[in-house]
């Protein structure tokens, strides 16, 4: 069952009732077994281009020690920032940014990023073409070519950020 839900998220009880073998009935309350306890809970993965989010970017940034904290916690309240981590390296913060195009973007480093204090440098890497995202399952051929139209069952991949 959990092998079907991870490929289709939107599988119906009916055709999970089938691979299982199990009645309806004991699907459902499995799903809700496994939801209540957190093994099974449901994450939406939609394609920030779809609402004219077009550029992604993967930020590395330098913050001084005592200023991760207080670094993180603007990070997360930005709207632009998709993911943020302190790492280890010669960057200590990292950061998924997503924004409209690379005007927003330029905005964003030199106005938002900019200002936080203990921010000593950044290095910004465009993404280019995603393989896959977080929980998206998808195939070799509609994660490594760019089909001509979109694929059955679902919209064409981005084709990458305007940036």
């Amino acid at each position: 069952m959990l092998d079907v839900l991870a490929k289709d998220g939107r599988a119906a009880v009916p055709e999970l009732a089938v691979v299982t073998g199990w009645s309806q009935s004991t699907v459902r309350r499995r799903i809700e077994e496994l939801r209540g306890t957190g093994v099974l809970y449901f994450d939406v993965d939609i394609d920030p281009a779809l609402y004219g989010f077009a550029c992604e970017a993967v930020l590395w940034l330098s913050v001084a020690p005592a200023a991760l904290g207080a670094v993180a916690e603007a990070l997360a309240g930005h709207a632009e920032v998709a993911y943020a981590a302190a790492v280890t390296g010669p960057s200590n913060m990292m950061a998924i940014v997503v924004v409209r195009d690379a005007d927003a973007l330029y905005d964003y480093l030199a106005v938002r990023v900019g200002a936080l204090p203990g921010v000593r440098g950044a290095e910004t890497a465009l993404v280019t073409r995603h393989v896959k995202r977080a929980g998206a399952l998808l195939s070799p051929r509609r994660a490594l070519s760019r089909p001509s139209g979109p694929p059955a069952g679902g919209p064409a991949p981005s084709p990458g950020p305007p940036c």
